[in-house]
């Protein structure tokens, strides 16, 4: 089954200190059974030396949750001077 209007959707913490800023949800390109997707996302990063992580789930355009018991994704940015 193809994925179709799907997200990836802002997980907790929101804010706070070691918090990037991002939307709260990116779009997924449609994407065949077995085929790659490429997401990007505009990331704002601390302004200190640090660390911030984001994480995401897959989420439909209603905000469902789509793999509710898995761990989601998440990336960390190294802010260093």
């Amino acid at each position: 089954m193809p994925w179709q209007d799907r997200y990836l959707a802002r997980q907790a913490p929101l804010d706070g200190s070691g918090v990037c800023r991002t939307p709260p949800r990116v779009r997924v390109p449609d994407t065949a059974p077995g085929a790659s997707a490429l997401v990007s996302v505009t990331v704002e990063a601390q302004d200190v030396p640090g660390s911030c992580k984001v994480f995401w789930k897959m989420v439909d355009a209603g905000g469902t949750l789509y793999f509710p018991n898995r761990s989601g994704i998440f990336f960390d940015v190294q802010v260093t001077r």
